[in-house]
């Protein structure tokens, strides 16, 4: 079930959060002692009166170079695919993390990430930037990531995560090599199994069903596309491509809000019962499983 934003921060995030208000010249015995008590102290009044996120991933670019079928996000469904040029991308993040206090995780992806020539530039930003906390590039493992791309990511402690297909296993193995050789660590999803969410067909749910659709939805991929902030992929590409109806309460555009407005719709946003996409949704995606990645 997607959380509301109440219940999304837990100990673990408080502790990267409050850390990274520190500065980095103190004592690590001093260090630890006083994120026990401000973790503590927040634990007791319920949480931090900061906004801390747990999660946010970035779309760079439709592009990929892969065309797998039951794609959850509707990468498949784009004719003509174009990268977000990185200035948009950085402009929109930017303003984006001004109505924030902490991201504790971002995922980069696509599409293919690594197709899109701003990648390096992209990840040297978020890398630098004191409300990021951990950082990971989504790569189908088919792409050698170039020279700038590699430090980018070293630079930035930034991960890969490596999608476990059987089409890419042997380029996959190649492209491990050279992460690790460079000494960045990538991360695999063992046993990945695909749940069938449909390709963005309507059901006719009644009110109390698409509320519960949302309850029990699995995705937690608050996602951020060109300048618009959604709760779900879907929601986004599928108004994107133009077969979900966009509700002006579904998405935010942040070069559209102050600073504070932003603050407070991102609230809203993670507090609602369901989004239109949630009649694009098969209630039993649970139980339909797919093979990763098939072509």
């Amino acid at each position: 079930m997607p959380a509301p934003y109440t219940h999304c921060v837990d100990p673990v995030i408080l502790r990267y959060y409050y850390k990274s208000l520190l500065p980095t010249w103190l004592p690590a015995r001093f260090v630890k002692a006083m994120l026990d008590t401000l973790v503590k102290r927040a634990v007791r009044r319920g949480g931090s009166r900061s906004l801390i996120l747990p999660y946010l991933e970035i779309c760079i670019t439709p592009r990929c170079n892969l065309k797998c079928r039951h794609c959850a996000n509707f990468m498949q469904l784009y004719d003509q695919a174009e990268d977000y040029p990185a200035d948009t991308v950085l402009n929109a993040f930017s303003k984006f993390l001004d109505g924030i206090d902490y991201l504790a995780k971002l995922r980069i992806l696509g599409g293919e990430p690594l197709l899109h020539k701003g990648l390096a530039e992209i990840v040297d930003f978020c890398g630098k930037h004191r409300k990021i906390g951990r950082i990971i590039v989504v790569s189908n493992g088919s792409l050698t990531p170039d020279g700038d791309i590699i430090r980018a990511l070293r630079n930035a402690g930034a991960q890969v995560h490596i999608s476990n297909y059987e089409r890419t296993r042997k380029r996959r193995e190649e492209v491990t090599e050279v992460l690790r050789t460079n000494g960045i660590h990538v991360l695999f999803t063992k046993n990945q199994q695909w749940k069938d969410y449909g390709r963005g067909e309507h059901f006719a749910y009644s009110p109390d069903k698409v509320r519960a659709v949302f309850k029990k939805c699995p995705i937690h991929c608050k996602t951020l596309v060109g300048e618009e902030f959604h709760i779900c992929p879907r929601s986004a590409h599928g108004t994107i491509l133009g077969f979900i109806h966009k509700r002006e309460e579904d998405y935010l555009n942040v070069h559209a809000l102050s600073t504070k407005e932003l603050t407070r719709r991102i609230i809203r946003l993670y507090n609602t019962d369901h989004v239109e996409a949630c009649y694009h949704c098969n209630d039993k995606a649970h139980a339909l499983l797919l093979p990763p990645g098939e072509q």
